[in-house]
């Protein structure tokens, strides 16, 4: 078996799911083209630009790096850079990104009736780079620039501290935001801390980011819209640890199949059986629910603490008592033998436990559903003084 980063975004090449996509010519003209081709009229400032000025930009902080490639801070302003391995998976994220949070004040803009939103990047400019990679300036993350915040990987491992309220309203906030990606067809099938920004203003809600891997649910793709070009290639990729069970094992196995590994029969049947759906969401978020529970830069009471981790159970499936009782039985012959040295040959057979506990569905299918379920319990326990 191939070794697998858990923590980082794996990309499965599009050779194993079937063929690989066409890479587009990185240039203005033709992106423009791909992004009409997805459905997005918007006109987008694309310029070309040496790879090595960009890297000789003064005021470049590098913000993380991942497996695509990485984001930077660049005047203030949020900047993806990737090569050009990467850059159809970009093409994409700025297409879901327009999607998400139509430019203000264009004519799409203004027919929706909606306002950019600052819980989701907001796309500004696109540079095509000497060196085949793509680069795309967003709005800053951080609407004050008195106080600069970093990512929710960062802030559950290095601090500073986040108080207890601003802890329980950024879980529902995210939430919120995922509830609103579904809504308009996306799942962004590669939520994980490091894609989560926490400003440094208290009051900002978090930033959901990075869509490069997400999948995109469109009407006029119909009921096939998983196995469309824009979906397709995408259904293995993401990060291991957040992922549920079927999921992972059908990851694994398409990167064992990309690295000449034979996959075991488990992860091949997991590889034939499993299709994406708004639940891998869910799962993720219950996951880095886990995660700020157990983080101690988050100042959460033990009331807090055990309610929260009640829903997160829910939310996987795996409630209190499925949890205590999946540990691995004893064989029966070993119990017996203990039952006899303490009560005597007469004493009567043990009740034994079940060898796999019976499944227990999960709470919530969708996001909508897992925010409903959750906007009761942080509503009671910032009510707690």
């Amino acid at each position: 078996m191939i070794p697998v980063r858990t923590g980082q975004t794996m990309v499965v090449p599009a050779s194993v799911t079937g063929g690989e996509p066409p890479a587009p010519q990185l240039t203005p003209a033709l992106i423009q083209s791909y992004l009409r081709s997805r459905g997005v009229a918007e006109e987008l400032l694309i310029h070309t630009q040496e790879y090595q000025d960009f890297l000789r930009e003064k005021g470049v902080t590098e913000l993380g790096r991942g497996g695509e490639g990485a984001v930077y801070f660049l005047r203030g302003h949020v900047v993806k850079l990737v090569g050009a391995d990467f850059a159809p998976a970009l093409l994409r994220e700025i297409v879901h990104m327009l999607h998400l949070n139509p430019i203000a004040g264009t004519a799409i803009d203004s027919a929706m009736g909606e306002r950019q939103r600052h819980d989701l990047p907001g796309l500004l400019w696109v540079y095509t780079l000497s060196n085949g990679g793509l680069s795309v300036g967003m709005k800053p993350f951080d609407l004050s620039d008195q106080v600069r915040g970093s990512t929710l990987h960062d802030r559950l491992f290095v601090g500073p501290q986040l108080s207890r309220d601003h802890t329980l309203r950024a879980i529902l906030s995210i939430a919120k935001t995922l509830v609103y990606t579904q809504k308009k067809g996306i799942v962004h099938h590669d939520l994980k801390p490091p894609n989560i920004y926490i400003p440094g203003d208290s009051k900002q809600d978090p930033v959901v980011f990075d869509l490069g891997q997400a999948l995109w649910r469109q009407n006029q793709w119909g009921a096939n819209w998983l196995t469309h070009a824009h979906n397709l290639h995408y259904w293995y990729n993401g990060t291991y640890q957040y992922m549920h069970r079927q999921r992972r094992m059908a990851h694994l196995c398409a990167l064992n199949i990309a690295g000449g590994m034979p996959p075991t029969r488990a992860e091949r049947h997991a590889f034939k059986e499993f299709v994406p759906t708004f639940y891998d969401d869910v799962f993720a978020f219950a996951y880095i629910v886990r995660n700020i529970l157990r983080s101690s830069f988050m100042s959460l009471r033990e009331i807090d603490k055990r309610l929260l981790a009640d829903y997160y159970r829910g939310l996987m499936g795996m409630t209190r008592a499925k949890r205590e009782s999946s540990q691995p039985a004893m064989r029966k012959s070993t119990i017996m033998a203990r039952v006899k040295f303490i009560f005597g040959k007469d004493a009567p057979p043990p009740e034994l436990p079940p060898s796999k506990p019976p499944a227990q569905p999960p709470t919530a299918e969708n996001m909508e559903q897992a925010c409903a379920k959750l906007e009761p319990i942080i509503k009671n326990l910032r009510e707690i003084k």
